[in-house]
């Protein structure tokens, strides 16, 4: 089976890196893959064709499906249908609002079935701001009915999407989101600390970095010499550094940048406590990664998370935008010195599984192609 995934960019955020974390997998259930990214993002190219996937970039700069000038907009379905005719493939996969957008284009000119995947707990019409918001969200809604299949990354993200279009409810399934391969690897045996509280994840917004800095420091006046590490890049790298500095943190929180799925998994084998005060995810990978490493973590009290992870042992919920609370669920955290091994529960979230659990969406969005 030949799937062709359809992906607005591959800049390294989180839908990429799901992606990426498949692909040792495929071949497990019989399936060939191709990546097709819209925007002119390209980072993560070279680790996909290090596996040996086909990799096409679709724009010079970013995609805009309702261009004024129609020669590029032909000039983008030309190149897609190259590539697609080329690979030949027996499914179109799409991930994010742009390739809603433009994945059932090739498809029908293909006369192939279009699998969607929704990523966040969030309207995928809210995420761009490229259209008005009552324009994108007509498009999209009609993309995911004329769809074979619409999959779910998590049952908070089910959930959500069914509340704003119940009419759909029933034929939202879930695909669990699932970790890299490195992180399932055996816990070290000891370990020797170079963070207290590590974070990881996109610098945005949504992620309330804010929040965090502002924990840590009211923690540091009960605990002090806490040093803090932040894994990851994003608009919000200059805001966090202010804060940081007008805290008086520069010397206690670290921004570590981007970083390989390896150099994650060495960094929160250096941790103490994980910490997520994310305001909304779609699954919180992160937080199963660092849970896969045994890691108490202290995760936003948000459905999402609550869901899949509060009843874990080593976890703990802070009321969501509660300073105080957030810096007492820390220093709980990290008077626990157990070593917590969730990996019976977290199998779930292995690609090996993620992968099979695809497959059956692809076997049943052909077979309903061909009634």
């Amino acid at each position: 089976m030949r799937v062709l995934h359809i992906i607005d960019t591959l800049r390294g955020g989180g839908v990429e890196t799901l992606l990426l974390n498949i692909v040792p997998h495929v071949h497990e259930q019989g399936i060939e893959l191709a990546v097709m990214h819209l925007h002119n993002e390209p980072d993560m190219v070279p680790l996909f064709v290090s596996h040996g996937v086909p990799v096409v970039g679709i724009c010079k700069d970013r995609f805009r499906y309702f261009r004024r000038d129609r020669k590029d907009r032909v000039e983008q379905i030309d190149k897609a249908m190259a590539f697609a005719s080329e690979f030949r493939p027996d499914v179109i996969h799409a991930h994010l609002e742009c390739s809603y957008v433009f994945a059932p284009i090739i498809a029908d000119k293909l006369g192939v079935p279009v699998v969607h995947t929704v990523h966040t707990a969030r309207a995928p019409w809210q995420t761009s701001t490229q259209f008005r918001v009552a324009l994108l969200r007509k498009i999209i809604l009609r993309r995911f009915k004329q769809a074979a299949r619409v999959v779910c990354v998590g049952e908070g993200v089910r959930q959500y999407l069914a509340q704003l279009v119940p009419r759909m409810a029933r034929e939202i399934a879930v695909v669990e989101n699932c970790v890299a391969d490195v992180y399932t690897r055996p816990l070290p045996a000891k370990k020797l600390f170079d963070f207290d509280i590590v974070m990881v994840g996109r610098l945005s917004p949504e992620k309330n970095h804010a929040l965090a800095l502002r924990a840590f420091a009211r923690l540091r006046e009960i605990k002090p010499g806490l040093k803090v590490g932040i894994v990851g890049f994003g608009v919000e790298e200059d805001a966090i550094r202010s804060l940081r500095d007008e805290l008086d943190m520069g010397l206690s929180v670290e921004l570590l940048g981007r970083k390989s799925a390896e150099q994650i998994c060495d960094v929160l084998d250096r941790s103490r406590v994980y910490h997520m005060p994310s305001q909304f995810e779609g699954f919180g990978i992160s937080a199963a990664e660092a849970l896969y490493r045994g890691l108490p973590s202290v995760l936003n009290d948000i459905p999402v998370l609550s869901q899949l992870f509060g009843r874990l042992p080593g976890v703990w919920l802070a009321k969501d935008e509660d300073i105080d609370d957030h810096a007492e669920k820390l220093s709980l955290a990290l008077d626990d010195s157990s070593v917590h091994d969730h990996r019976d529960y977290l199998k779930r979230f292995t690609a090996s599984h993620h992968v099979a659990l695809l497959r059956a969406v692809y076997d049943e969005a052909i077979e309903s192609a061909h009634h």
